[in-house]
């Protein structure tokens, strides 16, 4: 195709009748495509008559056409009026389904009885009683048969050119029969056949499309040219869906998921696959919060959360709009983080909530006056600090700033919490502050002392803590840099071969805080249920093996990405823990424990705080360290 440059109008390239069509049809807009098919239907319905008419008297001559001329105009003008008001102009062509073989049935069933009654109000005009029905099966076929050749020329004249992504999916279900179907009027994908672990099935054909046997994947793979599988089973759970990528992997077959149906229902096409995540497999199956214990707690209350453009502020931010709060002031001392989370609610929300129920206040935790003026000007009733530097090679090398913002910060805004009263007072904590090895997880475990200190001299405020280990997907997190080094083309970097992590989503973390603060009745420290540890480097591996490719072995060279130990960074552990003293005890929550710990005596706690400070008014790194490691040994 070349461009005009004096015109600006696009010219058909050099390759005959076949190209310059292609052309002519992709450039027709919806309204003149409907136009030429109501033109092709109005003649179809004129012919039909003549056809029935011959079929039914085996000759036809002149002057008995000559007395239905009338219907010969009628016929189309009346047909095409009926079409309309069925909707079937409104279908896609290339969507053929049963509905539009209802919808055309129905309108020539309609359309044949016009022929009596013509022939009842105009004696002179003869029908034979068979015609009517000869003409609405021919007016059905030819109406029908421009559909089909259309479709068969959108398939094979069309799209023929294009290369399309060739993919079998795994579930011959009813949600993978409508990934097919869907999929089918997609010219970017071809489907080739239903993968399904039912052995009923397998054999079988659906909708033309054969069902395999998953153990085949292998042969498929190479038979097809395979290049992706899409997982399409309602209501998989992670564990089922652990299990259906085991089999598929290692074949270095990129798999991917249709849509969740709450996207669907939003109006997203069901042909937007994405990939299967890590997160899809790491998570875990929901439990169902206990009843009212969110909503009812939460709503028409005022809330604080600081830390609010993090990753478990954001999502406790959201969780606490859909409770219906009186007013969410979301805190944050980055104004980027604070500008990119309004933008992504507004996205999700309407503005009028946002701009109803929710304050954004840009502002630092160390800075006293700043939350004493928030706390004060909107009477509030919960606060959730999240706020803290969490990243532990960067905090390490930055002692005086961890101390000041996970110690000192936490301090200032729990004690100004206390002095205004607030009903619950949330610490949102690591299970890096257990027996730390890292200056982060020594700041948060001060900052746990000096909560549960504070709350002991509260009068009214309940106060506690939660503790739990990584979020998947927050920054901070392995996996976001594991798919930027796999997006690279590698190595993977694990920092030691049995290095082993707690995950669990966002989504779940900030829904158990937010359950957990409202089972306190003061100084406790929740633990949530991370369910099993897992080893970083299978972690590496199963992502790279999702992505499609093969993991190298050590040592070796060729395609694929490769996993490289690079040692444990300053103060990162083998093995995260989540009680300090191996004791807990269950709460009416089965996802939530309580730790039973000693604490520091406040004289304890006074002396090691006045420690932190002297080296925070001299800004002395070094000493900060010494003293974090010292004290939380």
């Amino acid at each position: 195709m070349q461009i005009d440059n004096n015109q600006d109008v696009l010219k058909p390239e050099k390759g005959g009748f076949f190209s310059s069509t292609k052309l002519l049809i992709q450039r027709l807009n919806r309204n003149q495509k409907r136009f030429i098919l109501i033109i092709a239907d109005a003649i179809m319905l004129s012919a039909s008559l003549l056809i029935a008419m011959i079929l039914r008297l085996g000759d036809f001559d002149l002057a008995t056409a000559a007395r239905l001329d009338g219907l010969y105009l009628l016929l189309p003008v009346l047909g095409v009026i009926v079409f309309w008001l069925l909707g079937l102009y409104h279908f896609m062509i290339r969507s053929l389904s049963l509905q539009v073989t209802r919808v055309m049935a129905l309108g020539v069933l309609i359309i044949a009885l016009t022929l009596p009654a013509y022939a009842y109000f105009d004696p002179k005009v003869f029908i034979p009683r068979a015609v009517p029905i000869l003409y609405a099966l021919v007016a059905f076929l030819t109406v029908g048969s421009i559909r089909v050749a259309v479709r068969i020329l959108y398939d094979s004249f069309l799209i023929s050119n294009k290369a399309s992504a060739r993919l079998l999916i795994y579930g011959a279900g009813e949600m993978g029969r409508q990934a097919a179907s869907m999929l089918s009027t997609n010219p970017e994908h071809k489907v080739l056949g239903f993968l399904d672990d039912d052995p009923s099935l397998q054999g079988v054909k659906i909708r033309g499309l054969r069902v395999y046997n998953p153990k085949d994947i292998a042969k498929l793979k190479k038979r097809f040219q395979i290049e992706f599988v899409l997982l399409a089973m309602a209501r998989i759970s992670p564990a089922e869906k652990r299990t259906v990528v085991a089999k598929l992997v290692h074949e270095s077959l990129p798999i991917k998921s249709v849509p969740p149906l709450s996207e669907i229902l939003d109006g997203k096409s069901l042909g937007a696959l994405k990939e299967v995540s890590i997160e899809d497999l790491l998570g875990r199956d929901a439990v169902a919060p206990l009843p009212g214990l969110i909503n009812d707690n939460l709503n028409d209350k005022t809330i604080l959360v600081t830390g609010a453009a993090g990753s478990i502020g954001s999502e406790l931010c959201k969780k606490i709009l859909d409770a219906g709060p009186r007013r969410l002031i979301a805190f944050d001392h980055s104004e980027f983080g604070l500008y990119a989370f309004e933008r992504a609610l507004i996205e999700e929300n309407s503005k009028d909530l946002i701009n109803e129920k929710l304050t954004f206040r840009l502002g630092s935790v160390t800075d006293r006056t700043a939350i004493r003026r928030t706390l004060a000007e909107f009477d509030v009733d919960f606060v959730y600090h999240a706020a803290a530097y969490k990243h532990v090679p960067l905090v390490e090398e930055n002692p005086v700033e961890a101390v000041k913002n996970n110690i000192f910060g936490t301090k200032t805004v729990c004690e100004e919490a206390v002095r205004a009263k607030v009903k619950r007072f949330v610490l949102v904590s690591t299970d890096k502050a257990v027996r730390p090895t890292s200056v982060m997880g020594a700041s948060k475990r001060v900052a746990e002392l000096v909560v549960q200190n504070l709350h002991t001299k509260s009068k009214g405020s309940i106060i506690s803590m939660v503790r739990f280990g990584n979020v998947l997907g927050s920054s901070g997190s392995v996996i976001p840099l594991f798919k930027d080094q796999i997006a690279q083309g590698g190595p993977v970097t694990v920092t030691h071969p049995e290095v082993t992590r707690y995950f669990m989503t966002i989504s779940e973390a900030a829904q158990l805080v937010l359950q957990a603060g409202f089972l306190a009745e003061g100084g406790e420290v929740f633990l949530l249920d991370m369910g099993e540890p897992v080893k970083l480097s299978d972690l590496a591996s199963l992502m790279i093996e999702l992505s499609g490719q093969t993991v190298l072995e050590e040592g070796r060279t060729g395609d694929g990405i490769a996993i490289k130990i690079i040692g444990l960074r300053p103060g990162e552990k083998l093995y995260e823990e989540l009680l300090v003293d191996d004791n807990a005890v269950g709460t009416p929550h089965p996802k939530i424990m309580k730790a039973v710990e000693k604490k520091l005596s406040s004289k304890q706690l006074a002396e090691l705080m006045s420690e932190l400070e002297a080296c925070v008014g001299t800004l002395d790194n070094k000493l900060a360290a010494q003293i974090l490691r010292k004290e939380m040994r």
